[in-house]
């Protein structure tokens, strides 16, 4: 009996250190998560009319552990909320952050609107919501009727990275953001400028295969299989072509038996 409550006892504390060790490192996991911080966002043009489209950018300190982002915006003056931008939906991802291509609705409201919120979802699954005024998102721009009367000619920009050569060798960028707030566009530097270093070709590869596998019957056929083989190397770079990595080959072992 005497044995019995002293392994009751055990069995007791054990639980107990086993719980509070469970404690312990959840609290420490929790603290050592490294979340992709907000470090900047942007619109352009930050002024627009109802049913044409704007640029909005942001970026995080570390952009390699975002998992997924949504983008709200909002009226300034009012409750009215827009869910412009849905979990991974970029429009493209470059060294100056992620790029969404949003449509303003025809029924949104004259006024200034916002950046309301900026939703990031890390690739452990913890997710942080940016509301509107917290650092670094403090973004306004206007909707409605565009009159240049008293507003100022834009005067910097900012800009996307250029895009790949393209197969008729142009490159082009976007600008993400022009100052001062709600100027007119003014001039820019270039948009699209001619390439040299054009990566397509129309050469075909060269393939290095493994050796060919063993016939392998097809269905309850008893003399037809198939064979396989993968692809070692190919040459040169961004060539063109589709390897042959199966084939049909005839089954010489006629005295094997196939169930199925």
């Amino acid at each position: 009996m005497k044995n019995i409550k002293n392994i009751s006892l055990i069995i007791f504390i054990l639980s107990g250190f086993i719980l509070f060790v469970n404690q312990v490192f959840s609290e420490i996991s929790t603290e050592n998560i490294v979340f992709p911080e907000l470090s900047k966002s942007s619109v352009y043009p930050n002024i627009v009319k109802q049913g044409e489209s704007i640029l909005v950018t942001v970026s995080t300190v570390d952009n390699s552990s975002v998992n997924s982002m949504q983008v709200k915006i909002g009226s300034y003056s009012s409750t009215l909320t827009y869910n412009m931008v849905y979990s991974n939906t970029p429009d493209y991802i470059d060294s100056t952050g992620y790029h969404f291509r949003l449509y303003v609705p025809t029924a949104a409201q004259d006024g200034i609107w916002n950046i309301r919120q900026v939703i990031i979802t890390d690739n452990s699954g913890n997710t942080k919501i940016y509301e509107h005024g917290m650092t670094n998102l403090s973004v306004y721009f206007k909707i409605g009727s565009i009159a240049t009367t008293g507003l100022t000619t834009c005067s910097t920009f900012n800009y996307s990275d250029w895009s790949e050569c393209s197969s008729t060798y142009t490159q082009q960028r976007e600008i993400i953001e022009a100052n001062p707030y709600f100027c007119v566009y003014g001039n820019s530097e270039l948009l699209l400028r001619a390439c040299t270093n054009n990566t397509t070709t129309s050469q075909y590869c060269e393939y290095v295969y493994s050796d060919w596998s063993v016939c392998q019957p097809i269905g309850t056929s008893a003399t037809l299989g198939t064979k396989t083989r993968t692809v070692i190397s190919k040459s040169p770079e961004n060539c063109i072509g589709i390897p042959q990595t199966s084939e049909t080959c005839t089954l010489t072992n006629s005295t094997c038996t196939y169930y199925y």
